[in-house]
């Protein structure tokens, strides 16, 4: 299962190459295409599901009679979670940001 979702990184990130080759950024402002968000999350969960496969993991899941499925839907799920949490967290930073740039805007032009 991880191993797929590093390939699944691999494609993504060159579908990222190929975006940009066909349309490079014209701004100095940084962008990125969709295809970055895969790749981050395959490689999330990848590596949650990785360091889950070791050998004493594998045997308390065996013991509870659970299969891969219950790590892999538990590892997507949690991923996406961390991955919403990360950029609900984006957005007010630029919200914060924006408005902390119009308020000094304002007062600059105000004193000037």
């Amino acid at each position: 299962q991880w191993g797929t979702l590093f390939v699944g990184a691999a494609l993504a990130r060159a579908v990222t190459y190929l975006l940009m080759y066909l349309s490079p950024p014209t701004s100095h402002m940084p962008s990125r295409p969709p295809s970055e968000l895969i790749c981050a999350f395959c490689l999330v969960s990848g590596g949650l599901i990785f360091m889950g496969s070791n050998k004493n993991t594998v045997e308390a899941l065996e013991a509870y009679g659970l299969d891969a499925m219950f790590i892999f839907t538990v590892t997507m799920g949690l991923t996406a979670l961390l991955m919403a949490w990360a950029t609900v967290v984006v957005a007010i930073k630029g919200w914060a940001l924006r408005r902390e740039g119009k308020l000094s805007i304002a007062s600059s032009t105000t004193f000037a």
